[in-house]
């Protein structure tokens, strides 16, 4: 008799990872600027160790309440604002959503909120997308290959 599946609820009960602050000096410059406002986090920093599964990127927001400041030291706050096992068509899925808060001299400028999600590996070859580098679950399906 096979084993039964672990519910990916059993993982996530007692996870709770600290918050993340990094720092960036923010030189002027647009190039800098820029390099400074896309550098990404580690992947899948607040993923959960889950057996089998791959990161993807299921979407984000972003809110800007002032702008920053050139050549003004930046400081980047990341936190797990939640984490919701749910159930889909291809089985058990884990929505992870990570809140950043871009910060100048004390002062909340921008804040982006991620949602990833740990899906189950594909089986056989899959397509990625080149812009996040993830699996898209169409491209895993039969007519697809």
């Amino acid at each position: 008799m096979p084993a039964s599946p672990v519910s990916l609820a059993s993982y996530v009960e007692s996870w709770h990872p600290e918050p993340v602050t990094d720092t960036d000096a923010l030189p002027p410059g647009p190039a800098a600027a820029l390099s400074a406002l896309l550098d990404l986090p580690e992947a899948a920093r607040f993923l959960p160790p889950v057996p089998r599964r791959r990161r993807m990127f299921a979407g984000g927001r972003c809110t800007i309440g002032e702008p920053l400041r050139l050549g003004e030291p930046a400081e980047r706050v990341s936190s797990l604002a939640a984490v919701a096992p749910k159930q889909g068509r291809s089985g058990e899925l884990l929505f992870v959503t990570e809140r950043q808060e871009f910060r100048q001299q004390g002062r909340i400028c921008l804040v982006e909120v991620l949602d990833d999600s740990a899906v189950p590996e594909p089986e056989g070859p899959c397509r990625f997308s080149a812009l996040t580098a993830n699996a898209h679950r169409i491209h895993c399906d039969t007519p697809y290959c």
